[in-house]
């Protein structure tokens, strides 16, 4: 199955929590409200995954811009900070304790309740606002906590979310276009917290042509994830009408984590969303380590001349694409699944996309063939011997091949040749029987069955020491992309 992108897209920030987000003061960072309960060090580890930091707060005028930001809000609830007990200092007192902040800020300015931090039992050692307490909470007394969110064997309040900090950052590059028509460009970047004039830009060029234009846009919230978009405004009315040139940032939409810059957006007159994605190669296996190389992405467009790119979509955390290759990330066992759902998604370089879905086989690990024959043989000058299916000449592969599934056989004598006494069921790949090299495919029951009667022959008149090589290969069972190999010799 594979989904389109054929319009130009005004995503917003989807987040798993709910996220309140209030005007911000541009001479200071952006706080936002995240109301989901989690542990001081995920909630640490959430916010600097986003490209900001738990909020800190250093001074009385950093709190009075997060009250201003976050209003009524944050009344009533328990909230991580940015702070802790400093783990190296073993100091026993807790109020004479040294405390930290995530970003190495100085510990200079408290709001700490009165009584507190007290360390209870030695856990509580994460800063919260205090808001829910009876007393101090109107005030947002601070408090000490435990890592986790929800510890009643040490502590009554439950944190219920907590405050990010987020810096500024800016979009740079240009905007190409490629087609006949006239009008404003527009550039911008939606989706973050707030709207501002400086995340866009507008130009006229006064023709249709012309080489690609700078831009940039300011004033943008780091942590959030960014439409970036470009079009011709062909009918003047200042908003995007369907028809109109436009292209959007390969990579859009795009977590903004720090100052993104030299992008190019290319605008098309006409443009169409890739191709369905053909990926060769649709398996892995028990013990495929990571890093398998699971087949070949192969991208196509309907617009000649596009640069094309290919990214996993879900799951992101099983499988990478490097060049045309797509990468396993981690293991998998196939007695848990047998199939593993991929979507991949092809971007074109006006932004315009088309997911792919697969269904990858997850199969058994693939064992390595096996030869069982005698080690030995001794004939007369002039003599011959045959194999058989069963007793001392017998010559038997085993392998762990399907039913429909080849295995190629190779044999090599020094002197001599090798004659088979039936040879439906098999296919010659190289060499020829009756000489000393022949190599041949079939299936594990019909090679097998080929070995009935085969029959080596020395020259005439020859006597002395001749080797019998015995290959086998089982051509990556189970659409593996290693085959697998045996060898076995025989002197006679």
């Amino acid at each position: 199955m594979m989904r389109h992108n054929n319009a130009l897209l005004v995503i917003a920030l989807s987040l798993a929590h709910l996220a309140f987000e209030l005007p911000a003061q541009q001479n200071g960072n952006y706080y936002q409200l995240v109301l989901e309960e989690v542990s001081w060090d995920e909630a640490v580890d959430d916010c600097h995954e986003r490209g900001g930091n738990l909020a800190t707060i250093t001074s009385q005028a950093e709190w009075n811009q997060i009250k201003q930001q976050l209003g009524s809000s944050i009344n009533g609830l328990d909230l991580w900070l940015g702070g802790r007990a400093d783990p190296e200092d073993n100091e026993p007192n807790p109020r004479k304790r040294r405390w930290t902040w995530v970003t190495g800020e100085t510990w200079e300015y408290s709001r700490w309740r009165r009584l507190e931090p007290d360390g209870n039992f030695g856990v509580q050692d994460r800063l919260f606002i205090n808001g829910s307490h009876s007393t101090e909470g109107a005030d947002h007394k601070w408090n000490d906590h435990p890592n986790k969110a929800v510890d009643l064997a040490f502590s009554k309040y439950e944190i219920k979310g907590y405050i990010g900090e987020f810096g500024w950052a800016s979009i740079t590059g240009k905007v190409h276009y490629l087609g006949n028509k006239t009008g404003k460009i527009y550039v911008s970047a939606t989706g973050g917290p707030i709207e501002d004039d400086g995340h866009e830009n507008v130009f006229n060029p006064g023709s249709s042509s012309f080489s690609p234009r700078p831009f940039m846009l300011s004033n943008l919230v780091k942590g959030f994830e960014y439409t970036i978009q470009a079009y011709r405004d062909v009918n003047g009315n200042g908003r995007f009408n369907n028809g109109e040139p436009h292209g959007q940032y390969i990579y859009t939409p795009h977590l903004l984590k720090e100052d993104l810059n030299d992008i190019s957006i290319k605008i098309y007159d006409v443009n169409n969303p890739p191709n369905a994605l053909v990926l060769n190669g649709q398996s892995v296996h028990d013990n495929d380590t990571i890093g398998t190389e699971v087949g070949t992405v192969v991208p196509s467009d309907p617009n000649p001349g596009q640069e094309l790119m290919v990214y996993v979509i879900d799951p992101t955390h099983k499988f990478r694409v490097e060049g045309d290759k797509l990468i396993t990330t981690t293991t998998f066992n196939s007695e848990e699944i047998q199939s593993q759902p991929l979507v991949l998604r092809t971007v074109d370089d006006g932004g315009l996309f088309t997911d792919t879905e697969f269904n990858l086989s997850v199969l058994p690990p693939n064992r390595a063939p096996t030869i069982t024959t005698r080690e030995s043989m001794t004939i007369d000058e002039d003599g011959f011997f045959r194999m058989a299916l069963s007793g001392e000449n017998a010559l038997k592969f085993d392998d762990d091949a399907t039913a429909n599934e080849e295995v190629e056989v190779t044999f090599t004598v020094t002197e001599g040749g090798i004659y088979f006494f039936k040879n439906n069921g098999i296919t010659y790949t190289d060499g020829e029987p009756g000489t000393g090299y022949v190599k041949f495919r079939g299936t594990l029951t019909n090679v097998n069955a080929r070995m009935d009667r085969l029959t080596y022959n020395p020259p005439e008149d020859f006597n002395g020491q001749v080797t019998w090589t015995i290959e086998i290969s089982d051509l990556g069972n189970h659409q593996g992309n290693v085959p697998l190999t045996a060898e076995h010799t025989m002197d006679i």
